[in-house]
C-alpha cells in the first residue's frame, strides 16, 4: 500500500471524518468530508489531519446539499 492510501485509511479513523476519497491526481489527491457540531471540533479534526501529514490546501463549509435521483437513463435501462 502506498503512502497516499495509508494516509487515506488513517484519516478515516480521526473523529469527525466521515468520508475519504482517494483521487487519481498528482496534487490534492485526498478529499475528506467532515461532520461536526462546532467550529472548534472542525479545527481539532483539521489539526489531527495535519499531524498525520496531510496538507490541507482548501476547505469549504457546507450549508446544505440537495440531491435528486438520476433518472435520465430511460425506463428500459432502469428495469434491466
Amino acid at each position: 500500500m502506498d503512502k497516499r492510501s495509508q494516509l487515506a485509511e488513517q484519516a478515516l479513523d480521526i473523529h469527525g471524518v466521515v468520508t475519504v476519497r482517494e483521487l487519481l491526481t498528482h496534487h490534492q489527491n485526498i478529499e475528506l468530508e467532515i461532520a461536526t457540531s462546532t467550529r472548534k471540533e472542525i479545527e481539532e479534526t483539521l489539526n489531527e489531519l495535519a499531524e498525520l501529514g496531510l496538507e490541507i490546501v482548501r476547505n469549504e463549509l457546507l450549508k446544505r446539499e440537495l440531491h435528486k435521483p438520476a433518472d435520465n437513463f430511460g425506463k428500459e435501462v432502469a428495469e434491466d
